[in-house]
């Protein structure tokens, strides 16, 4: 997959709206990439999900369908929803969408089987708004090329997590 983009997989929610019983569909693609790097970043509903049916003939107008294809109305929506709701201006495009990646990343929920944090089926984890919206306001934007040694210094309780997105 390329750099500086949101990868996703796609999550069987059941049909419902619990999420305790939803699981990374089978057919979902997994990483790593073929350098290594994490992927998917993220992981939204893609089962089952009803769209338009694109020969519109009466009576046959809905269809459901599965596939990451579906899980990417999702993640454009919360791309959208997390723009608007952070406050930005069209004029710094690529701090922002760095910054929307790290929010929606940072704020996944944590849904991996194994060990906590990011891994190769999930990404980071679930989609969940709810708390990017509540952490709208942490997200830190700048640039590390200034060609002087720039250092960073966060320090916080075990409750918080930083996600360090940049564009290659």
């Amino acid at each position: 997959p390329a750099y500086n983009v949101i990868t996703f997989g796609n999550i069987d929610d059941q049909g419902d709206a619990s999420r305790s019983n939803d699981v990374i569909r089978s057919s979902s693609s997994r990483g790593p990439t073929g350098d290594g790097r994490l992927k998917p970043d993220i992981a939204a509903p893609g089962t089952e999900i009803m769209a338009c049916l694109n020969t519109w003939t009466p009576g046959n107008e809905w269809i459901s369908e599965t596939g990451t294809s579906y899980a990417a109305p999702h993640i454009s929506a919360a791309v959208l929803l997390t723009k608007g709701f952070m406050g930005f201006e069209s004029s710094d495009e690529t701090n922002m969408a760095l910054a929307i990646k790290a929010e929606l990343l940072n704020t996944a929920e944590d849904v991996s089987a194994g060990e906590p944090g990011p891994d190769f089926t999930y990404g980071y984890g679930y989609v969940d708004l709810y708390q990017a919206y509540l952490h709208r306001n942490d997200v830190v934007t700048g640039s590390l090329n200034t060609g002087q040694p720039d250092f960073y210094k966060f320090v916080a309780s075990s409750e918080h997590t930083a996600t360090l997105v940049y564009n290659r």
